[in-house]
């Protein structure tokens, strides 16, 4: 109850003779899950309004808007009000917007962060790649995005994305009329699992209180994978890596 007031919602059950138990905690449960989108909306609008604040001093800032449809973002570059109110945030903002900035270098230039994307602003100031005087970070507390493979091949061919609804503990989507259940706990980013840094380590504009996770001792499940593996089988593995080589050398300029 607290939480759903802290949001600006008014509660009112009716108890009537009728209601049950189990009907007061599912009307509870929904009040909550209300309580906690109007939060994270209401975090969303107080980044789009530090982003319109210092628009004018910037040149541009990067994040994220929707892409063909409502399960694919696309970078964002925001140089408009306009612009910043395209913003969105979620767990399909899989990309890493701090891969742009070295392209801005001697132009003042915001970005919207997750936590790992400030981490690679911070490598990217260590390595004098960027100039943090001309860098505003804007950021919010992820709560883990999606491994888009596993998205797409779940929902398959589709021709239109009917609704994606939010909650706290995944997504729902419905296309074509079919629902697709999307938990974090199942379907996030690899990464995600082992993350301590859900909140940007480098910001200067924080929407919403800073998230912090305690370190658990753990392996990624693709470190496992091959920790698993005997040697002769980790041979042929990274030699099934190396045979798709093009010699495009991204992964040398990624490193």
């Amino acid at each position: 109850v607290e939480a759903a007031a802290d949001a600006g919602l008014d509660i009112f059950l009716i108890f009537d003779g009728l209601m049950d138990t189990r009907n007061c905690r599912t009307a509870m449960e929904a009040a909550l899950k209300d309580a906690d989108k109007l939060s994270r909306i209401g975090k969303v609008e107080a980044l789009k309004a530090a982003i319109k604040a210092k628009l004018p001093e910037l040149d541009c800032v990067i994040g994220w808007q929707q892409g063909y449809d409502a399960v694919h973002t696309v970078p964002l570059f925001m140089r408009t009000p306009e612009d910043v109110d395209k913003l969105v945030w979620g767990p399909f903002n899989v990309n890493n917007p701090a891969t742009y900035l070295p392209s801005f270098k001697g132009k003042k230039v915001g970005i919207v962060v997750k936590g790992c994307d400030s981490r690679s602003v911070v490598e990217l100031l260590q390595e004098k790649l960027i100039d943090r005087d001309d860098v505003t970070i804007f950021a919010m507390p992820c709560e883990g995005t999606l491994d888009m493979a596993r998205v797409d091949k779940e929902l398959g061919r589709y021709n239109k994305i009917d609704s994606v609804v939010y909650d706290e503990a995944g997504v729902t989507v419905t296309a074509d009329g079919k629902e697709h259940r999307f938990c974090m706990t199942d379907c996030a980013q690899g990464k995600c699992y082992g993350c301590t840094m859900p909140t940007a380590q480098l910001a200067d504009t924080l929407a919403g209180a800073p998230t912090t996770v305690e370190g658990t001792p753990g392996t990624p499940p693709e470190l496992a994978l091959l920790d698993s593996m005997t040697l002769p089988e980790r041979m042929a593995f990274w030699r099934g890596q190396m045979e798709r080589c093009l010699r495009c050398y991204a992964c040398r300029n990624a490193c």
